[in-house]
């Protein structure tokens, strides 16, 4: 667990205009179970990984414009639709477009176990920064995401509801400015049916989970895994409800009503990872 200095974990932007939130993670971040996140049972979640993907001398390509591609990080392809973030800083801005066409805007926020609400929370994980703000270049992150430990019982029971790691999510819908609060947006209304993106870094090998949020069911997961450097596309009908290896799909993903986006660096009982400049390139919306 590591010591939070005043505000220190909590995601405000002491900025000018528009301006983030906060923003943790309701429940555990979707390793195992439904309701409050609670770990699931067995020997655990993978360990495979998705590994880190991409080569290459870095950052590739500029933005096209609006409809346009941005190259992959890396030289892992590229992401296809209206860019709506193109790396800079950690706000997306609601009143320029594309974005002010969907009704997207936002800040992004850093998720890490260890810190839940702005205090130290059980889990292990430790990402830097424990927030974003205005002076943000862009949206990255560095540090472990923790070891899940097991019990001896039969069959063992693993602590993923404590360490289910860390990652970087994006608020669809806030007015920003310090204390505001992240509002439900409307994917239907908007006609967006999916986002594609860009990231790169090295998680050393964990493996890695973009997943939707909604207002409906705040504490569940609806997601996919996707690999670092390689450039992602998907529907949000894609996302599946309890994504991980075992889990039950029982909910269906509230489309009128997203809340954020999350990228997840996923925790494993085989090893830590560790996590060196994990960050969101580009993001574009599809219609």
């Amino acid at each position: 667990m590591k010591a939070i200095v005043g505000l220190s974990a909590l995601v405000v932007f002491a900025c000018v205009g528009a301006c983030a939130t906060s923003n943790e993670p309701d429940g555990g971040f979707g390793t195992g179970g439904t309701g409050a996140g609670v770990g699931g049972t067995g020997a655990g979640v993978g360990g495979t990984g998705a590994g880190v993907g991409g080569t290459g001398a870095g950052v590739g390509g500029t933005v096209a414009g609006a409809g346009g591609t941005v190259a992959g990080a890396g030289g892992g392809g590229a992401i296809t639709g209206d860019v709506i973030f193109t790396g800079e800083g950690a706000w997306v801005d609601g009143t320029v477009a594309p974005a002010s066409t969907y009704g997207i805007q936002g800040s992004f926020f850093v998720l890490e176990d260890s810190v839940k609400d702005g205090v130290p929370a059980d889990g292990e994980s430790d990402m830097t920064p424990n927030a974003f703000d205005d002076t943000t270049v862009k949206p990255c992150i560095s540090g472990t995401a923790a070891l899940v430990t097991c019990s001896t019982a039969v069959p063992p029971v693993c602590n993923y509801s404590t360490n289910w790691g860390g990652g970087i999510g994006m608020n669809l819908n806030e007015e920003g400015g310090v204390g505001s609060v992240p509002l439900a947006w409307n994917a239907t209304t908007n006609g967006v049916t999916g986002f594609s993106f860009t990231t790169s870094g090295n998680t050393d090998g964990a493996t890695m989970r973009v997943k939707a949020k909604d207002s409906v069911h705040p504490l569940d997961d609806f997601c996919l895994e996707f690999t670092v450097g390689i450039a992602k596309s998907f529907l949000l009908s894609d996302l599946t409800h309890n994504c991980y290896a075992g889990g039950v799909a029982t909910l269906t993903l509230d489309t009128t009503k997203l809340t954020s986006l999350q990228w997840q660096i996923v925790t494993d009982t085989t090893a830590a990872h560790t996590v060196t400049n994990f960050c969101i390139e580009s993001l574009a919306v599809t219609k």
